[in-house]
């Protein structure tokens, strides 16, 4: 699923992107002429190819495109947007502070709102990234102030919290025989927000011994409680610990928090930092407790991104009615979350899990109909193809259509009517179109993906598995047909053969982002085999 929340910037990116998808597309249609006669303007193509490069890692060469693309055209539409990606990919080249410039330059030209607030966050973050966190924080600061209907307000509380100085008052009077003998020994450097100087804030696994932090426990519980910035300087040592990847010390701290500290203005932030550390440690029952302890709590800003994470983490753990239920919850509850179309998107990979197609693609169509704009549009209408379904409703084809597309000597029209007579449910029809598409073009895999969808969809499994294998043996390494022929073998029973198919899914690209979605069915399928 597309991660990005950046509305404001991956709208306008994503509508080139459909302009380009429906020209593509006029390529098929009568009107192939016109549509090969349209050139697209050269600040179009620049930030396409700026993009390509993008997508590809190749920063250097994005760069240039894009920067050529401010330089040539300053008034273009695509300016911003590319001014925007010349930062972003200075950040994953680490020139944070180039990267600083060239956000900088979008907050004071764009029109957009949004992204300018884009580029603030983004500003914070390479602040972060340079260790200069009082800068940070006065760009978030400015951040909530001046865009407070950003989809980056509700978190700014958060981060100047984390990384602003924290109160240390009080801290240097407890000795050690006052605190749990589990010494952290945390450093606040001057980066860090705060003056020089040593906790010792008790972390298990660096210094003293079990039996004196047990013996001096309950000092400590005293200690703490009696102390009114305990809590706040604990929650730091936990989100320094976090940061760093150290989530069994982070846990240690948060827990402590969470027992001794029931009424701490941090509570609801800690259950929720410690719910992503049980996440990341695969803990997620653990996780769920705490997520929906943080769902009951008084910050509401919270209880959205608790209950997406209730759902996620209920997903990865194979439950998948479970996980759509809590998804809907979400959009029942927070329709107007940030988390509304992610939820909408994650029901139709669960229709899928589930093997209710039919389900998936409702799903689908409704977040296109709902949300347009959104960045999740090319992915929806990419899954949409992979179930075998039109894009847009469309009136059904006359016998007029049919004869017309029959007599066309190309593989592709045969293929395409034989989606279309599939969409109608004239699955008798649409195995003759793609058996005519196989035999114009014996080499494509795609007329016998076709049929195998119809089989499925039929339950004749077995005549499913014979077309699937023969395309798997055109196209070894295409996911689509290897995907389908995983879940055939599982429906036939055949479950090693199921295994081995979604394993080849892997093989083709270990860093698609469906690779967890065959990762959950290759779990299924195991629980099936009662491993």
């Amino acid at each position: 699923m597309p991660s990005s929340r950046f509305t404001g910037l991956y709208a306008s990116r994503f509508s080139l992107a459909a302009a380009i998808l429906v020209i593509t597309f006029s390529f098929c249609q009568p009107s192939s002429v016109l549509a090969l006669s349209w050139k697209a303007p050269e600040d179009a193509v620049l930030y396409e190819k700026g993009m390509d490069c993008e997508d590809r890692g190749d920063y250097s060469r994005s760069i240039a495109a894009f920067s050529e693309l401010v330089r040539k055209y300053p008034d273009s539409k695509w300016a911003d947007d590319a001014l925007f990606f010349i930062g972003e990919c200075l950040a994953k080249q680490k020139k944070y502070a180039d990267a600083i410039e060239s956000y900088k330059r979008v907050v004071i030209r764009s029109v957009s709102p949004e992204l300018s607030a884009d580029a603030l966050y983004m500003i914070g973050d390479c602040y972060v990234k340079l260790d200069d966190n009082a800068n940070a924080v006065m760009v978030f600061e400015t951040l909530k102030k001046n865009y407070s209907d950003s989809i980056w307000a509700a978190d700014m509380d958060k981060l100047i919290a984390r990384y602003s100085p924290v109160p240390r008052k009080g801290i240097n009077t407890f000795s050690s025989a006052d605190t749990l003998q589990l010494n952290a020994n945390s450093q606040f450097s001057g980066q860090d927000g705060g003056s020089s100087g040593s906790a010792n804030l008790g972390v298990s696994g660096d210094t003293g011994s079990s039996s004196s932090s047990t013996s001096n426990g309950a000092n400590a519980t005293m200690a703490e409680a009696s102390d009114p910035n305990m809590d706040s300087v604990l929650y730091e040592v936990g989100l320094n610990f976090h940061e760093k990847g150290s989530y069994d010390k982070a846990i240690e701290i948060y827990e402590r928090i969470n027992r001794n500290f029931p009424q701490s203005r941090w509570i609801d932030d800690v259950r929720y930092m410690l719910g992503e550390a049980r996440v990341a440690r695969g803990e997620y029952n653990e996780a769920l407790k705490m997520y929906r302890m943080v769902l009951t709590g008084k910050k509401a800003v919270f209880h959205p991104d608790a209950q997406f994470m209730i759902a996620e983490c209920l997903l990865t753990m194979g439950q998948h009615q479970e996980a759509m239920d809590n998804y809907r919850l979400l959009i029942t509850h927070f329709p107007k979350s940030d988390w509304k179309i992610d939820a909408m998107y994650m029901i139709g990979e669960c229709c899928i899990a589930m093997g209710d197609f039919k389900g998936a693609a409702d799903q689908f169509r409704g977040l296109i109909r709902e949300f347009p704009d959104s960045d999740w549009v090319v992915d929806v209408k990419k899954a949409l193809r992979e179930l075998g379904e039109d894009i847009e409703d469309k009136a059904p084809l006359t016998q007029k259509d049919v004869e017309k597309i029959s007599a066309s000597p190309s593989w592709k029209a045969h293929f395409d009517l034989g989606v279309k007579l599939k969409n109608e449910k004239r699955f008798e029809e649409a195995v003759v179109a793609f058996q005519e598409a196989g035999r114009l073009n014996p080499r494509t895999h795609e007329p016998l993906w076709g049929m195998g969808l119809i089989y499925t969809q039929q339950e004749d499994y077995t005549r499913a598995v014979r077309v699937l294998e023969k395309a798997a043996e055109l196209d070894e390494r295409n996911p689509d047909v290897l995907s389908l022929l995983g879940y055939v073998y599982y429906l036939k029973g055949d479950f090693q053969k199921s295994i081995e198919a979604y394993k080849r899914v892997i093989a083709c690209d270990p860093n698609s982002k469906f690779i967890r979605d065959v990762n959950y069915a290759i779990a299924k399928v195991r629980r099936k085999m009662g491993r």
